[in-house]
C-alpha cells in the first residue's frame, strides 16, 4: 500500500500557561505539573465544509471532533472550535506533563470508538481501529463524513516549566480512507421523483469496500492485527466484517438530468475485466448496471476519484407499494360485525359471512383480531386499473384459542401455518378472493393485520 498523501493544511501548536497561581504556589509547583495546548487547524478554502472535497484539500466543519493522545495513552475527543471567518478550528489537548516528553497524536472520526482497538507502541499509538460504514447518509455533493477519517501526524512536545511559552509547531492531517464520486446518468426525470439511495459493489471475488481497519498513524499504512505488520494486500485492507458494497441514503433529493453521488471507501485496485455494479434508486424505481471494466482503475485515498455511470437503455424496475393494514388499530367494539375495512385506498378489503353460519367478527382478546369462521370470504382488491396486486401477507392469532388454526383457500393453494401466511403472483391481478376453510379440525382464522403489496 503506498503511503498515503499528506493533507494541504498545517496545524499550529502553542502553549497555554496555567494562570491564578500564587508566588508560593510557583515556588513549590513541581517538575510533574501538567500543561495544555491548543492545536489549531488553518484551512486555505472558507466557503465549504470538510464534507465537500476539493483534491487532496481537507476542510473542517463544525462540530468536529479529535480523540487525542499522549504518550500513547487516550486522553479525551476535543469538540472543535471553528473561528468566526472559518480559516481556523481549534483543539485543546491538556494533561501534558513539564519536564517529561508528550508525544502527542490525533485522530478524527465518528465511525469507531479508538479506545477498544488502540495497540500502544511503546509511547506511541501505531495502530488505529476504525471502520468504514457500508451504510451511509450524504447530502447533494457531499460524503458522509461519519464514514470520513483524519489522522494527525504525531508531534513532541517538551515543557521545561508549567508557565513555558512553547513555539509554534506545524503537523499535518492524511486521510487514509477514499473519496470517490460518481456522477450517474442517462435518465429522464419523470414528474415528482426524488433520489432515496445509490449504490456500488464490486462483484469480482476478494475485493472489498467497507468494514473495519487498522492504520498505523506513524508509517500511514494500514496494518494487520498486531499493530505492525503492514497490509500488503491493497483490495483487503480490513481485519474484520469486509463487504464488497456500500449505500448511500438521501432524504428525498429532487432529481435532474444528472446526480453526483460520493462514496467513502477503503483504497482499491481493480484490474481489467473485474466487474462493478452500480444501483441507483428513486421513490418511483431502480436502476442497476454492471460494468466490466476495460482497464486498470483505482480508488485512492490521495485524490478524488471520478466516475461516471451512463443509464441509458437500462431498463428500470417499479419497485411494489405497499400498505398495512392493521385491524386492531381500527378501534372496533369487541364482538363487531366487520364488513367493509375503510380507509385503504386504493385497495378495497371486504369480509363477508358468505356461506358461513356466523359473520366475521372482531374480538380484542389476544391483541384484537377478525375471527372468520368456515366460509367466511376475505376479499383485497385495488380500485387503480394501472396497478397490480403482487403480493399478500396475514399475520394472524392463530394461537389465541383452541379453534384457531384453519386455512384460507384461494383459486390453487391455501395459507395456513404449515405452508405459511404469504400469497404471491408476480404477474400481479386486480382482485383476490380467500375463503375460510377447515384445516387440522381448526374453523376459525383470526386475521391480525393484512399487508398487501401493488405495482
Amino acid at each position: 500500500m503506498k503511503r498515503i498523501v499528506k493533507s494541504l493544511f498545517a496545524i499550529v501548536v502553542a502553549a497555554m500557561a496555567f494562570t491564578g497561581c500564587s508566588k508560593e504556589e510557583d515556588a513549590t509547583q513541581s517538575a510533574e505539573s501538567e500543561v495544555s495546548v491548543t492545536l489549531i487547524a488553518e484551512s486555505e478554502s472558507t466557503d465549504a465544509t470538510r464534507t465537500m472535497y476539493n483534491g487532496t484539500d481537507i476542510i473542517w466543519s463544525q462540530g468536529d471532533e479529535v480523540s487525542t493522545y499522549v504518550n500513547g495513552i487516550f486522553k479525551e475527543k476535543v469538540r472543535a472550535t471553528i473561528s468566526q471567518d472559518g480559516k481556523t478550528a481549534s483543539f485543546k489537548v491538556s494533561n501534558l506533563t513539564a519536564q517529561k516528553s508528550n508525544y502527542i497524536q490525533g485522530v478524527l472520526s465518528a465511525a469507531s470508538d479508538f479506545r477498544n482497538d488502540v495497540k500502544p507502541g511503546g509511547t506511541k499509538v501505531v495502530a488505529l481501529g476504525m471502520k468504514i460504514p457500508t451504510m451511509q447518509n450524504a447530502e447533494v455533493g457531499s460524503f458522509d463524513k461519519e464514514a470520513d477519517a483524519l489522522v494527525m501526524e504525531g508531534i513532541t512536545l517538551t515543557p521545561t516549566t508549567p508557565t513555558e511559552e512553547i513555539p509554534a509547531q506545524k503537523v499535518r492531517f492524511a486521510r487514509p480512507v477514499a473519496i470517490s464520486k460518481v456522477t450517474f446518468k442517462g435518465f429522464i426525470p419523470v414528474s415528482g421523483e426524488t433520489v432515496k439511495s445509490v449504490g456500488l459493489e464490486i462483484l469480482t471475488e476478494g475485493k472489498f469496500l467497507t468494514g473495519q481497519y487498522l492504520f498505523n498513524p506513524e508509517s500511514r499504512r494500514f496494518v494487520a492485527v498486531d499493530g505492525v505488520t503492514p497490509v500488503a494486500d491493497k483490495n483487503n485492507i480490513f481485519h474484520a466484517n469486509a463487504t464488497s458494497s456500500v449505500v448511500v441514503n438521501y432524504k428525498d433529493v429532487a432529481l435532474d438530468a444528472t446526480f453526483d453521488a460520493m462514496f467513502v471507501t477503503a483504497p482499491v485496485m481493480l484490474a481489467a475485466n473485474d466487474q462493478i455494479r452500480f444501483t441507483f434508486t428513486t421513490n418511483k424505481r431502480s436502476f442497476t448496471k454492471d460494468v466490466t471494466l476495460t482497464k486498470e482503475i483505482a480508488f485512492s485515498n490521495s485524490a478524488l476519484n471520478i466516475l461516471s455511470v451512463d443509464l441509458t437503455g437500462v431498463v428500470p424496475v417499479i419497485p411494489d407499494s405497499s400498505m398495512t393494514i392493521d385491524l386492531a388499530a381500527r378501534n372496533y367494539g369487541d364482538k363487531h360485525d366487520v364488513t367493509n375495512v375503510v380507509g385503504t385506498d386504493p385497495l378495497s378489503v371486504v369480509f363477508d359471512k358468505a356461506k358461513g353460519s356466523n359473520p366475521p367478527k372482531y374480538y380484542v382478546a389476544g391483541g384484537g383480531a377478525v375471527r372468520m369462521y368456515i366460509d367466511n370470504t376475505l376479499t383485497i382488491g385495488i380500485s387503480d386499473s394501472t396497478k397490480k396486486i403482487t403480493k399478500i401477507v396475514i399475520e394472524t392469532n392463530n394461537n389465541n384459542a383452541k379453534k384457531s388454526g384453519a386455512a384460507l383457500k384461494y383459486d390453487n393453494g391455501q395459507l395456513d401455518d404449515a405452508t405459511g401466511w404469504i400469497w404471491e403472483n408476480s404477474n400481479g391481478i386486480s382482485e383476490v378472493k380467500f375463503t375460510a376453510i377447515k384445516f387440522n379440525n381448526k374453523t376459525q382464522v383470526p386475521v391480525k393485520t393484512i399487508t398487501v403489496f401493488y405495482k
